[in-house]
Parts: structure tokens; C-alpha cells; sequence
């Protein structure tokens, strides 16, 4: 009897001793599992941080590139609005000498008095000042100031296109600067533009994509509105004969 007694007091440690083991091991495999589960939520959280900084930066980037694209437009602008006080001045120095026939001419010609004319081109001058702002983002604002550019262009072509009869002003080194400064402020701003609509097509399509579109909407990134082009704008107007 003390000997199965003996027996079944080993046997009953021994199974005590194995559910501890047990519970033992299910204790660690928990905490391992408990690690792993933070571990990938770490990396999770680590990988949208950098996601989100390196797609926030890229935005970054990109406005900068349209609001330089932005500045060169403007600058070519401004060169362009720099010509008209010469022009105007120009056209008056001959006024003074050959008034009434240059009024009679023109005027025949073309049914404006070209005193009119050169008021316009101040008046087309000072609108086209006015628009200028920062790059805009709706299209309705970009397509004003485009008009009022526009405007301007062709009042300065028409203006030198009406002395095609006069070689005296058309051969003198004044004009004729002012002819190839006009076409080369012409060729700028076509240039300008382009690049212009490059940078901001590298915008809006970054801030299309996904995660541009939810890091856009988050910072408050706006896309930006496209110089379109007129029908034969590809060519820059020509101020020569």
C-alpha cells in the first residue's frame, strides 16, 4: 500500500510539473507573438511617416518649381510691358516731324487715328500691369490675365505693322531694336509658358496620385491652372514686314 501510494504521489507531481511547463510555454509564445504584432505595427507606422514626409517634401518641391516656372513668365512679361514707353516714344519723335500725313495714311488705312492707337497701347499696358498677381489656381483668373496680355501683344504688332510705308522710321536703329526686342519678348514668353505648364503638370499630377491627393488635401496644396494654347500659338506673332 505505501508503495502505491508512493507511486501516485509521483505520478501526480510529475503531471503538476508538466502543466506548469505548459503554461510556461504558452506564456512565451504569447509574448512573442505580442512582440512580432508590435514590431510590424512599428514598421507600419515608421513607413507612413517617412511615405508621408518624403510625398509632403516632393509637394514642396513642385510648388516651388511652378512658382519659379511662375516668375520666369512673369519676367518675360515685364519685359515685354518695358517696350511700349520706347515704342510710344519712337512712334511720337516721328509724329512730331511727319504728323499730318502719317495721321492721314494711317488713319485712311486702318480707320483708327493712330493718336487713338497709341493710347490704347498705354491703356492695353496699364490693364495688363494691373492683372499680374501671384501664379494663380483657378482658371477663370489665369484666363483674364492671359486676355490682358493678349490685348497688349496685339496692340504693339498692329502698331508697328501700320509703318510698313514709312522706311524712314522702319530703317532707324530705334525701330528697328525695338522690332527685334518685341520678337524676342515674344519668343521669351512662349518659352515661359511651356515651362510653366510643365512644372504645373508635374503638380497636379503628383497631387493626383495617391498619397499626393490625401497629403495635398491634409497641407492645403491647391493644383494650378494651365496656360492653354490659342489657336496658332505655336508660332510667336512677327513684327517684321
Amino acid at each position: 500500500m505505501a508503495w502505491a501510494s508512493a507511486k501516485r504521489s509521483t505520478v501526480s507531481n510529475e503531471s503538476q510539473q508538466g502543466g506548469n511547463g505548459g503554461g510556461q510555454a504558452k506564456g512565451v509564445s504569447g509574448a512573442v507573438v505580442a512582440a512580432i504584432v508590435a514590431g510590424v505595427l512599428f514598421l507600419i507606422i515608421l513607413f507612413a511617416g517617412i511615405t508621408s514626409v518624403t510625398t509632403y517634401n516632393g509637394l514642396v518641391n513642385r510648388v516651388e518649381a511652378a512658382d519659379e516656372a511662375w516668375g520666369q513668365v512673369e519676367t518675360a512679361y515685364q519685359r515685354r510691358a518695358d517696350l511700349v514707353p520706347n515704342l510710344v516714344d519712337s512712334v511720337e519723335r516721328f509724329m512730331e516731324h511727319e504728323r499730318e500725313t502719317l495721321e492721314s495714311v494711317t488713319e485712311a488705312r486702318e480707320g483708327e487715328p493712330l493718336s487713338k492707337q497709341l493710347e490704347a497701347l498705354k491703356a492695353a499696358r496699364q490693364s495688363a500691369q494691373a492683372e499680374r498677381a501671384s501664379a494663380p489656381t483657378r482658371a477663370e483668373t489665369l484666363a483674364k490675365l492671359k486676355g490682358s496680355q493678349q490685348q497688349l501683344s496685339e496692340r504693339m504688332t498692329a502698331l508697328m505693322a501700320r509703318f510698313e510705308a514709312y522706311p524712314q522710321l522702319r530703317s532707324s536703329d530705334q525701330f528697328m531694336r525695338l522690332q527685334a526686342q518685341l520678337e524676342g519678348a515674344e519668343n521669351r514668353i512662349s518659352v515661359a509658358r511651356q515651362r510653366y505648364n510643365q512644372a504645373v503638370s508635374d503638380l497636379n499630377s503628383a497631387l493626383q496620385r495617391i498619397p499626393g491627393r490625401w497629403i495635398g488635401q491634409f497641407a492645403g496644396f491647391e493644383p494650378r491652372a494651365y496656360f492653354e494654347a490659342d489657336e496658332g500659338a505655336a508660332d510667336a506673332p512677327s513684327v517684321a514686314e
